[in-house]
């Protein structure tokens, strides 16, 4: 039934809060949503009343519509409890009231109990008659109703169970729709989920795949194929759409064919309309005119456009510059290529009329068959197959009634060839197969077959269309790849299209001559196709019909099979790829076509064939069930030598049948047949064997043929097609072995080790079933491990009830053998007696095993392999081992009941060392090492071959990035990686970085491994595959192969003080890349490594590399080229400064250059752009580099030069960083940081996993580089990396909103004509709520760009605000030296003091008074370091209004306002930003 939506509610209904707070002595307050106000003079109402008394309350819920809140009435059939509880539990949260429901109160106030007698009248409102006779009660409260009602629904859930879930699995869709189908399945699996036992969403689809219609069972496979699987919800929303397609097809066709009988619109291919030919001569009246046409020497398709293959523009039918003979006639839909839809055109252009018979896909009208398009009244064509799109573009919906249209200047339609053209586009199981012939077509986009038998490789394809002429679509099945023989080397067709509707084989021109070296030349006898380079004719075809027929080559076959036969003989039959290669290189003008089968060939190199996984799925229990038998070479102590196994394929539920004889094979699956019939209600539906003659034999095949089983059998001497069996066997045997050398046993105890071993598979988790057990698969329940004990051990029956008299032993010590089939109980082996114990009471000892200290030794029978498998049988009655057991002792169905004979083993001859003879201190028999590779698949690279395949080189785009490969070998099979790795051995070499040596002993020789990375450009696109060599450097020895490993980098105030000086003197800035920095450097020590992986010289393996220069991975490697490079631009002119040892400064006369250096990335600027050019032919001409132009992208920092200065931006970086935490699309926020207080170490719970943090605060330390509105934000974060926690975490999720919100922000280094340095200072006194230490800030300016920031703790408590500030100030001041010093070197002249602001009067007044005061005793050396600059009148400390200090930015949180003025203030904008005047941060006076 249909719920309707529920109205709004009354007045009296509010938000989902209770409706009612408990009275209390005081004023009773009542929600405003309940409350209306009363009329002037009305007594007020009770809620509101104090003096009322409780009792007299009107209870919120009076004034709820319970039918309206639940329109559902709750009925015992059809059963709808889950929709109604369903509704019930969403109203009781609605109003508050879902603790009447689930906890109420034992002793409840009046006021409750009142709200609590509404709900039960709810309740009974809301039931059925029958339902209220068996669940109302007196004096009931709700809670009590609200179980008896679930009772009534749920008792007997065991059962129920059991029942729902066969009749789940038996629901068919039969006649039904799909609508019913599923509502069916919805209803029984949220039964079983109000029982306990929900079905999952996977399971519901497979089930429902069970029981499809056959109508739609051809989408089962669209559907399964998809990764991941789809949803019940989505396969449903998919097969009603097609199920509606099915029907709407099914009454198409009359409709159609009625609609030909009208007129075709003039001007629609007509006689005043532009066409062309399919490649044959003019037909169907029309030609071009200025339009696109011809292709080669004859008339091609006609066209609406310039060029070859366009479609039309929307309105212009049938050729440029013509118009339609009547405007009022709604026009078709033009076709047009749509590639983001998966169609691709048959033709691009509209279709134009042909004579019968001339067209592609068979015979056409005299119009397109538009039926709509001939009046406003038609019809249009139904579509040409099952599930085609309609057309519409008609204007007339579909069903309309057709009316014969009033055009009698138009031709009329040809109804015979329109019957004809519906019946070539009929259903693919109707349609009539195309020829084996090929058609050049100029107007087709792709190759086109109507079968993929002519495909050497195909695969399906699910949302492919071919857009034809008239605008129809046809579907394409697959798509492969064909080969068109010529004299010479066949021509490749790659991505051949398969529709098995169409008529012609199609080859499209543009597409051959795309994939292959040549021209077609067409003519009027037919067309030559033509080498690119050499113009020789490789293949002519000559037809006299209307289209271009490709015909078979001329080859003079006696001579060519000849000679390639001869050659393959003299050669030693080789394979037919080295047979080709050979012929090729020795005796070019031979051919290398197809040769044929060689008989010796096949009788001395014939190898299996491969197998495939298989793709067969069970969708319910005994659908398909695995057999095997297997025969043991110790007959047991029972006198079994074989035994059965089954395993069912849907639940991997296996049981196992200990056998004395072959013949008991049949009498015991006749047990089992009889016990799936009884116990499960089912048949077994395919039985899948092996070859042997227990099963292929007249009795067996009658019994199956009885019973209506299916039997599959594996070829003669083929186990592999019986793998599941197979695989089944190998894990019992193993068990088995394992649990017999644990315990030290002999191997006559075989068959209570098998039914053990089966006891405990089908309680282990199955990987293929989602890590479920077999048993809970089965039965539906969890099984019990708690009464699991150890096989063999020492047990202790209660033998109390046999014992001979009253004071005779209670127990006695026996052997566990595993449990009972038939009992709930244990199975012990008295040795003394050789008795089997059957008893629950039994005491384990599981460290002691009995056979270990007495045991029994048995001689091995010769050459026994125990259970063991080998990879193939040598006979038709040779089985594997398998995987079985009977029942359980704890669940309420038994697995099933063993047979009178003890155990059962099944054939075959596969034998494994027997284990040892019970040693006293037992070790486990000796494993053989698996092969590398575990299947029999004979490969290219097992044969040696590891050169790519040439056929599949069409598989790779140039679009394509190649992923990073994990391993070497991987990397040395991929072209591009291959080359990158040439590349760097190449530059090892040429730079003579080792010498190979042999290996001196005892020497430390340093591994090395291959890094493979994309390395992007600053728009993220791919530069070029990197692989680099790089040795473990931490297997150096220090002392030995290592000293010194320091090396400066250039500091980043560094890298920002130089752009400002060049955007300040517009000087020209360029970067350069060092290649293979690290090579260039030279060693002192003697250093081994390994020869590169891959690259092992042939004539020396076992020598090694004694390293001349450094490598990268080396502990010494950064300060050997620092040292290198050092040296030499010293040779050049330039000094390193001492601020900073990685910037180089040259001074000559007029002429400056500076150069910073930060590993292996070089920035260059220059007074003059010749200096700079000769400053770049020096070190090009001394190091292997690379020139990459104006600075632009530096360290991840993408530069952007300007008239006003440079612009930093780390845009993306930060939206890597984003995507990285999943945050890319989360909702951005004005600020880094809340205006609260900061963080304490112990806010919220711990992390359950750091290490994210830790790597998102790490990532947002190097943003900061250009982000210093996220100083103080990131700090913060920092300080807890130790130990972060909830608080901690959300912290920096609100760092990344903001960072979402301006990712595109960078600093501004404005261009200044007066470089003066300026700072700011400010303090959070005592901020930390842990410590009460103070945070310091600050900002520093060169000019109008910020070149300098911080935002840190302070190391000491500060006393007082003044303390904290001035410590701040020292901060900002002991900053200001340096960067004073640093602009000395740079040759900056500072003729003014550094300005201080800060805005605490007391440190300003510190800072210039020389008195010492007793408060200040504790920060003397500040006051001595900053009094000292100032008198030196090297700076001055300024008072500075807080709204004006910017430096607050860099302390605390700021609300958004003063935020992104102070931010603006800072020079950090988007890119896009104009500023009129730049940063304006001095303060009024």
């Amino acid at each position: 039934m249909t719920i309707p939506p529920p109205p709004p509610p009354p007045a009296s209904a509010g938000p989902s809060t209770p409706l009612r707070a408990p009275p209390t002595s005081t004023t009773l307050v009542t929600p405003a949503a309940f409350v209306t106000q009363p009329a002037a003079g009305a007594p007020l109402p009770r809620a509101l009343s104090t003096s009322a008394p409780v009792a007299a309350l009107a209870s919120p819920l009076a004034g709820i519509f319970i039918n309206q809140q639940v329109p559902l009435v709750l009925t015992l059939n059809p059963p709808n409890y889950t929709q109604w509880r369903t509704l019930f539990e969403v109203t009781f949260a609605k109003y508050g009231v879902t603790d009447h429901i689930d906890a109420p109160p034992p002793a409840a106030p009046e006021y409750w109990l009142q709200d609590d007698a509404h709900i039960v009248s709810w309740l009974y409102n809301r039931v059925s008659p029958e339902i209220f006779g068996l669940v109302h009660q007196r004096n009931a409260t709700a809670s009590s109703i609200w179980a008896s009602i679930a009772t009534l629904f749920l008792e007997n859930a065991e059962h129920q169970v059991v029942f729902l879930a066969t009749e789940f699995r038996r629901i068919d869709q039969g006649a039904g729709s799909v609508i019913q189908y599923f509502a069916r399945l919805k209803d029984c699996a949220d039964r079983l989920a109000d029982l306990g036992e929900p079905v999952s969403d996977r399971d519901q689809v497979l089930n429902m795949f069970r029981g499809l219609a056959p109508r739609l069972q051809y989408a089962i496979p669209i559907l399964t194929m998809q990764r991941p699987l789809p949803s019940f919800l989505s396969c449903r929303a998919f097969l009603l759409l097609e199920e509606s397609r099915h029907t709407a097809h099914n009454d198409g066709f009359e409709t159609a064919l009625h609609a030909a009988r009208h007129n075709a619109p003039p001007g629609f291919g007509g006689a005043n309309s532009s066409g062309g030919g399919s490649g044959g001569q003019p037909s169907g009246g029309g030609h071009s005119q200025n339009s696109g046409g011809g292709n080669g020497y004859r008339n091609g398709r006609g066209g609406g456009s310039k060029g070859k293959g366009k479609a039309p523009t929307s309105g212009s039918y049938g050729g440029a510059n013509h118009t339609s003979g009547s405007s009022s006639a709604p026009r078709p839909p033009t076709p047009s290529s749509a590639p983001w839809t998966g169609m691709v055109h048959a033709w691009a252009m509209p279709w134009r009329p042909h004579a019968p018979g001339s067209g592609i896909l068979g015979p056409r009208p005299g119009a397109p068959p538009f039926a709509g398009a001939a009046t406003h009244h038609g019809a249009p064509s139904a579509p040409p197959y099952y599930g085609a799109p309609y057309n519409y573009g008609t204007t007339v919906p579909y069903g309309a009634p057709a009316t014969p249209a009033q055009q009698p200047n138009g031709p009329a339609w040809d109804q015979s060839a329109l019957i004809q053209a519906l019946n070539a586009m009929a259903p693919p199981s109707s349609a009539p197969q195309a020829g084996g012939g090929w058609y050049l077509d100029t107007g087709a986009t792709s190759h086109m077959t109507s079968s993929s038998g002519m495909l050497s490789s195909a695969r399906p394809v699910f949302s492919s269309r071919i857009v034809v002429g008239d605008g129809s679509s046809l579907p394409v099945s697959h798509t492969g790849h064909a080969h068109l023989p010529t004299t010479t080397n066949p021509l490749a067709l790659n991505s051949v299209l398969v529709c098995p509707n169409l008529i012609k084989n199609l080859i499209s021109v543009k597409a051959l001559t795309r994939d292959n070296p040549i021209n077609v030349e067409f003519d009027h006898l037919g067309f030559s196709v033509k080498d690119r380079q050499t113009r020789t004719e490789i293949l002519r075809c000559d037809d006299d019909g209307d289209l271009y027929l490709v015909t078979a080559p001329v080859v003079h076959h006696n001579l060519t099979v000849a000679t390639v036969d001869l050659w393959h003989q003299r050669l030693g039959h080789p394979g037919r790829d080295a047979l080709q290669t050979t012929l090729r290189q020795a005796s070019p003008q031979t051919s290398t076509g197809p040769a044929h089968t060689c008989t010796a060939c096949q009788l001395g190199k014939h190898t299996r064939f491969p197998f495939s996984d298989s793709a067969h799925v069970s969708y319910f229990p005994f659908q398909l069930v695995h057999c095997d038998l297997w025969t043991s070479p110790v007959i047991s102590n029972s006198g079994c030598k074989y035994y059965l196994v089954i395993l069912d394929d849907y639940s991997h539920f296996v049981w196992t049948f200990p056998l004395r004889h072959k013949s008991d094979t049949l009498p015991t699956l006749r047990t089992f047949q009889t016990f799936i019939q009884r116990h499960f209600n089912l048949q077994i539906l395919t039985l899948q064997t092996d070859n042997g003659r227990e099963f292929d034999n007249l009795s067996t095949r009658a019994f199956f043929a009885s019973q209506g089983i299916v039997l599959r059998m594996s070829c003669p001497y083929t186990s592999p097609q019986n793998g599941r069996a197979e695989r089944i066997l190998r894990t019992i045997n193993d068990t088995v072995r394992s649990m017999l050398t644990h315990a030290s046993m002999p191997l006559t105890f075989w068959v209570e080790a098998l039914n053990t071993a089966t006891f405990l598979v089908n309680r282990r988790p199955c990987k293929p079933r989602s890590h479920h057990t077999p048993f809970f698969l089965l039965y539906g329940i969890d099984p019990d491990y708690s009464q699991l004990r150890v096989f063999g051990c020492l047990c202790f029956p209660n033998t109390a009830a046999t014992a001979i008299h009253k004071l005779a032993p209670r127990s006695t010590p026996c052997v566990f053998l595993g449990y009972s089939p038939d009992h709930k109980g244990y199975r012990c082996l008295n040795r003394d007696t050789g008795r089997v114990l059957i008893s629950r009471h039994v005491f384990f000892d599981e460290n002691q095993f009995p056979y270990r200290s007495t045991p029994a030794p048995i001689p091995p029978p010769p050459d026994d392999d125990l259970f063991h498998t080998p990879p193939t049988s040598s006979s038709p009655l040779h089985h594997q081992p398998m995987a079985g057991t009977p029942p359980v002792p704890e669940p309420p169905l038994p697995d099933l009941p063993s047979s009178p004979a003890p155990s059962h083993t099944s054939p075959g001859s596969t034998r494994l060392p027997a284990p040892p003879q019970a040693p006293p201190p037992p070790s486990p028999p000796p494993v053989a090492t698996p092969p590398a590779t575990k299947h029999h698949m004979i490969t290219r690279s097992k044969n040696g071959i590891f050169q790519p395949n040439p056929k599949y080189a069409h598989l790779t785009t140039t679009s394509s990035i190649s992923p990073i490969p994990k391993t070497v070998r991987t990397a040395l099979h991929d072209p591009v990686w291959l080359t990158a790795m040439q590349e760097e051995f190449g530059a090892l070499t040429k730079n003579r970085t080792w010498t190979l040596v042999p290996r001196p002993p005892g020497a430390n020789i340093v591994t090395g491994k291959w890094l493979f990375r994309h390395k992007l450009k600053s728009d993220g696109t791919l530069e070029r595959y990197k692989a680099r060599w790089v040795v473990r450097g931490f297997s150096q020895r220090p002392g030995i192969d290592f000293d010194q490993t320091f090396s400066p980098v250039v500091k980043s105030a560094t890298i920002r003080a130089v752009l400002a000086i060049a955007a300040s003197r517009d000087w020209p800035v360029r970067q350069m890349d060092v290649n293979n920095a690290f090579l260039q450097g030279f060693l002192n020590e003697r250093v081994y490594c390994q020869q590169p992986a891959g690259f092992v010289d042939a004539a020396h393996p076992d020598h090694v590399c004694l390293l001349d220069r450094s490598l990268y991975g080396l502990k010494q490697a950064p300060r050997a080229w620092f040292e290198r490079f050092g040296a030499f631009i010293r040779t050049l002119g330039f000094t390193a400064a001492r601020s900073d040892p990685s910037l180089f400064i040259l001074r000559r006369a007029d002429s400056t250059a500076f150069l910073l250096l930060y590993v292996d990335d070089i920035v260059l600027t220059a007074s003059s752009t010749a200096l700079l050019q000769q400053l770049q032919q020096r070190l090009l001409s001394e190091f292997s580099m690379k020139d990459l132009g104006p600075l632009h992208y530096f360290l991840g920092i993408r530069v952007t030069r300007s008239s006003s200065g440079f612009f930093l931006s780390q845009h993306k970086y930060a939206e890597e960083l984003l995507d990285r935490a999943n945050m890319s699309q989360c909702r951005s926020a004005p600020t880094p940081v809340d205006t609260r207080a900061k963080l304490a170490a112990a806010d919220g719970a711990p992390l359950a996993d750091p290490s994210e943090y830790r790597s998102l605060v790490g990532a947002l330390q190097y943003l900061t580089m250009t982000r210093p509105d996220l100083a103080y934000a990131v700090h913060q974060a920092c300080l807890y990396m130790h130990d972060p926690r909830e608080a901690h975490l959300a912290l920096v999720k609100r760092i990344l909103r903001y960072l979402r919100g301006s990712a595109e922000h960078g600093l501004h280094l404005h261009r200044s004509t007066a470089l003066d340095l300026v700072a700011y200072s400010d303090a959070d006194w005592a901020g930390c709520p842990d410590t009460r230490r103070s945070t310091s800030g600050y900002a520093v300016f060169l000019g109008d760009a910020l070149i300098s920031w911080s935002s840190k703790r302070q190391p000491t408590v500060s006393r007082s605000s003044a303390e904290a500030e001035y410590r701040a100030v020292a901060n900002v001041v002991a900053e200001c030296c340096w960067l004073r010093h640093l602009l000395g070197e740079l040759h900056v002249d500072l003729p003014k003091a550094t300005v201080v602001y800060c805005d605490n009067i007391s440190s300003v007044y510190m800072a210039a008074n020389p008195v010492h005061h007793r408060r200040t005793k504790h920060i003397e050396l500040d006051i001595h370091f900053v009094r000292e600059k100032v008198a030196l009148g090297a700076l001055r400390v300024l008072h500075v209004p807080t709204t004006q200090q910017f430096a607050d930015l860099m302390t605390k949180g700021l609300p958004t306002a003063a935020f992104e003025e102070f931010r603006s203030s800072l020079c950090i904008r988007p890119p896009d930003a104009q500023t009129a005047a730049g940063c304006q941060r001095k303060p009024d006076g």
